[in-house]
């Protein structure tokens, strides 16, 4: 059996969970972008996809140079 002490543990961050975190920001990043160069056409349909990999392409280049 395990002590009550130890039930009341938080559960130690792995490895793992800092990836689903850091994922999850960089899809929020990115879909924020894409929603902001949507708006600055007038949300013309079309051009979701063309949208999207221009944001992921711009967060990754501001990642990579700081």
């Amino acid at each position: 059996m395990t002590s009550k002490a130890a039930k009341k543990q938080a559960p130690r961050k792995t490895e793992s969970d800092h990836l689903k975190r850091d994922d999850h920001l960089r899809q929020e990043h990115i879909a924020t972008a894409a929603y902001y160069k949507a708006q600055a056409r007038g949300f013309a349909h079309g051009h979701e996809l063309q949208d999207w990999l221009q944001a992921e392409a711009e967060y990754e280049a501001r990642k990579k140079h700081g």
